[in-house]
């Protein structure tokens, strides 16, 4: 609609018309005209043309509350759902006003033991019959009337919404088409914002390409006014060009900057999140029972993530909050961390979207992952993962790391399975990549135990340099060790019985053979014999495949 503003569509001469079932998609608060993102003019202005086609609301009848209320009370006592929770629409009324409807059917096949209307051969109880006893019916169901015409269908009520009020930007309902009688009924006149107060015109009247609106005036006077025009729109173009371009250059450094005030922190932590998660996911194809493993789970469990992750809403929608410690941010540096990382884009890395610079917080916000971490994900008990999908994962994360290697990052450098986060569509997503400045870790000169579990991923010979850049090599070691972790469900080195000290002062003698090998065989050879992530996606895509899946290791 933006667009359409720009390109002269709101002078009168066009409608638009789009369709929004549920009334959330264009009239909700996400897809709205008015998203404080700077547009908000030009999408007013184009919005007062827009028709809105809609299911008719049937939220506030009786029928529609008394459904909605049973499935809720019947919901929290069988699954333990809270009531709120549960989430109802209008498609849930009318599955529930299917089944009533072939009830009905039957009932009346039962009663009526002699040829329905338009009988087709078919035996008196057979499900063809059944169904035709339903065509032609009315009743009032959870959805609304329910009408089935002659031929079987279902004939809904639809609304028309339009913009009321153009000082608001409000739409309200102009007009009904009533489904049962096949009547459209006009609620309020139509305002069509042209100069005859009529609909437009099928065809704009110069064209749709303004082919037919050609004057004819003389050569001398075409010559001079193109010349004054071309003078004056140079001298314009200048001005305007200095102008935006100084705009532009101030927005796109400052757009990404959020103030903690601005974001509405969920009131549910991670942990509950991935609780209700968990307990919705148990019906996807992709979830199934893994009793083999439930036993190792049970002794070993993995650590849950430190509590850096936050969920909450900026700028209408919901976001992914990651905090990080705070320090004093060299602003002229981050800029060009940013720059980097906003020009990122695929489908297996976390989409940054902003952050807060101080002054008592310091955080990253991303795209949200309903699901939260990998790592929340493996040590949810109640999660039954099955070796398919455990497969998809290791395949995203070798997507994942392959894009972020041939960026300009060249390297993630701080790979865990605490930064790879898992979206409603299970999907794994690898986040906290680039931002050197915001991610830096003050390291104690005495370390805790959750300063020795961070250095689980950490390849040796990388142990003496916490806050580095990172190696692609040292990726590899970061993915081998989430690769345990999805195979075994259990924390990294969890075959050790040590404690996080004891396995990572192991680790330096680890570094004297890792540095021994360099040295007497050479980097370059090393990096020659050592896979790459786009051999070990190409090994992953052919375990996946359903095909290469070794026998008996999914239930």
């Amino acid at each position: 609609m933006v667009q359409a503003a720009r390109d002269g569509m709101v002078n009168g001469e066009w409608v638009f018309y789009t369709a929004d079932l549920f009334l959330n998609d264009v009239l909700g608060v996400a897809g709205n005209w008015k998203q404080r993102d700077g547009y908000d003019k030009e999408a007013l202005s184009a919005y007062r043309f827009l028709f809105v086609l809609s299911i008719r609301d049937v939220r506030n009848n009786s029928q529609y509350k008394t459904f909605q209320a049973q499935v809720r009370n019947r919901g929290a006592v069988k699954f333990n759902k809270s009531k709120e929770s549960i989430v109802i629409n209008y498609y849930s009324a009318t599955f529930h006003d299917a089944v009533l409807l072939f009830a009905k059917g039957l009932r009346t096949a039962y009663e009526n033991p002699i040829r329905p209307r338009s009988y087709d051969g078919q035996l008196p109880l057979s499900v063809n019959t059944v169904v035709r006893w339903t065509w032609n019916s009315t009743f009032q169901g959870a959805s609304g009337l329910v009408y089935i015409n002659p031929k079987g269908d279902r004939a809904d009520d639809l609304t028309i919404y339009r913009m009321t009020d153009e000082i608001l930007g409000t739409f309200s309902v102009v007009a009904v088409y009533y489904g049962n009688e096949g009547a459209y009924r006009e609620l309020r006149s139509i305002n069509w914002r042209t100069s005859d107060g009529l609909p437009p015109l099928n065809e704009p009247v110069c064209g749709y390409e303004n082919t037919r609106c050609v004057q004819i005036t003389s050569a001398v006077s075409i010559g001079g006014s193109l010349a004054g025009l071309l003078i004056l729109c140079l001298l314009g173009a200048g001005i305007r060009y200095c102008i935006k371009h100084r705009n532009v250059k101030s927005k796109h450094h400052s757009e990404w900057l959020a103030e903690w005030e601005d974001i509405t922190m969920d009131a549910l932590s991670t942990q509950s999140r991935m609780s209700l998660n968990s307990n919705s996911s148990l019906s996807k194809p992709s979830l199934r029972s893994d009793d083999d493993s439930a036993s190792r789970r049970s002794k070993k469990k993995p650590p849950p993530s430190s509590g850096r992750l936050a969920f909450g809403t900026w700028q209408g929608r919901l976001v992914m909050v990651t905090l990080c410690e705070p320090h004093i941010v060299n602003l002229k540096k981050m800029l060009s961390e940013v720059k980097v990382v906003r020009g990122m884009s695929h489908d297996n890395i976390l989409h940054f979207l902003g952050a807060v610079v101080g002054p008592d917080h310091y955080a990253v916000i991303g795209e949200y992952c309903s699901k939260g971490t990998l790592q929340d994900l493996l040590a949810d008990e109640t999660a039954k993962l099955d070796w398919i999908f455990r497969y998809s994962l290791l395949s995203d994360l070798v997507k994942g790391i392959i894009y972020i290697h041939g960026s300009p990052l060249a390297v993630h450098g701080r790979l865990t399975s605490a930064c790879c986060y898992v979206d409603g569509k299970f999907v794994l997503k690898v986040g906290d990549y680039g931002l050197p400045t915001m991610y830096k870790r003050t390291i104690p000169a005495e370390l805790t135990y959750q300063n020795y579990v961070s250095l689980y991923w950490t390849a040796p010979e990388l142990l003496d340099r916490p806050n580095g850049p990172g190696t692609p090599e040292g990726d590899v070691y970061a993915y081998g060790i989430i690769l345990q972790e999805i195979i075994l469900r259990e924390e990294p080195y969890s075959m050790y019985e040590l404690e996080p000290e004891g396995k990572c002062t192991a680790f330096p003698s680890f570094s004297l053979e890792t540095d021994k090998c360099f040295r007497t065989n050479g980097m370059s050879n090393f990096q020659k014999s050592s896979p790459g992530f786009e051999t070990r996606k190409y090994s992953s895509d052919r375990i996946s495949h359903p095909r290469m899946v070794p026998p008996g290791c999914c239930p």
